[in-house]
């Protein structure tokens, strides 16, 4: 139960007893939904001085959504569409664990750079 809607209970005169049991609860799969995502973590190809990687690349998770899970390899270029948001850290406990990153959230994948040389 919502803490407003008790509170409201409560303010017309309601007493405690005519607050519904708060372990009294159940699941709205009506609004549930399950969605198959995918990270990937990104960077600007422009930034390789050779074609090794070194380990200091700066790089942004991208969260891919149900249709391009699975559809890229590692080394792959991409031009990638997507909107900034802020996320949790995958590895988080939830805990005490209130760091917060930058991703992407991925609404289109092209195939290729486009000022990328080959």
């Amino acid at each position: 139960m919502c803490l407003k809607n008790a509170i409201a209970i409560l303010d017309a005169g309601g007493k405690r007893e005519d607050l519904p049991d708060p372990r009294n609860f159940s699941m709205d799969l009506e609004r549930n939904y399950y969605e198959d995502v995918q990270y990937m973590e990104l960077f600007d190809p422009t930034s390789l001085q050779s074609d090794d990687l070194p380990e200091d690349v700066p790089t942004i998770m991208a969260i891919l959504s149900e249709e391009y899970v699975n559809q890229f390899q590692p080394g792959q270029c991409l031009t990638v569409n997507a909107t900034v948001g802020i996320d949790h850290l995958p590895s988080r406990d939830y805990i005490r664990d209130t760091r917060r990153i930058l991703r992407l959230d991925v609404h289109s994948i092209e195939e290729g750079f486009s000022l990328h040389e080959d």
